[in-house]
């Protein structure tokens, strides 16, 4: 009589494998559709695995230099103490400065605000659009999504470790577009 124990085997071996690819198909239905944040977490996986296996390089930038500015000494109402000669017994004249009255502001640095507007074209490009307003506003720049496609794709040429150590592109490529300067 044949022993039952290497059919049962292959049984158990067959369903585990078909729970493995169950679960791997929730898995990969959860990122695609982003359910309960699983795609942006897998993004952020992956990224951290891309800049593990491939870090930002080591490129001279330009040092920060940050200043501010003391704010200017305001004077209080002070009376003046020019007391009349002839009016020796008056009290000195008090000259009161008034409170600014609150109120809204409305400041307007653009005149044609559309010509400069463009939304970021996925989720992730914010920052992207953002860069790229602000090289409209200084002429530098259109709004095409041609022009912030090109943008995006180029992260990587102004990318340096000394801008940020957290693996992601820093600040440096957003003040020197197209190719940023090394100091020397």
């Amino acid at each position: 009589m044949r022993s039952r124990s290497i059919p049962q085997a292959r049984l158990r071996w067959r369903l585990a494998l078909l729970t493995l690819a169950v679960l791997a198909s929730l898995a990969a239905t959860a990122v695609w559709t982003n359910a309960l944040g699983a795609g942006d977490r897998f993004d952020r996986l992956v990224a951290r695995i891309e800049a593990f296996v491939d870090p930002p390089p080591h490129r001279a930038t330009l040092p920060t230099i940050v200043v501010t500015q003391q704010p200017s000494p305001t004077q209080p109402a002070s009376p003046t103490a020019e007391a009349d000669a002839k009016d020796g017994d008056q009290l000195p004249h008090v000259t009161p400065i008034p409170a600014p009255v609150r109120g809204p502001v409305d400041v307007n640095l653009i005149a044609n605000s559309n010509a400069v507007f463009i939304s970021q074209l996925t989720n992730k490009m914010c920052a992207v659009a953002g860069t790229q307003m602000a090289l409209a506003v200084m002429g530098l720049a259109d709004t095409s999504e041609a022009f912030q496609n090109e943008l995006n794709s180029r992260i990587g040429e102004w990318e340096s470790w000394e801008d940020s150590h957290n693996g992601h592109w820093g600040p440096r490529w957003c003040c020197c577009p197209g190719g940023a300067p090394t100091p020397g």
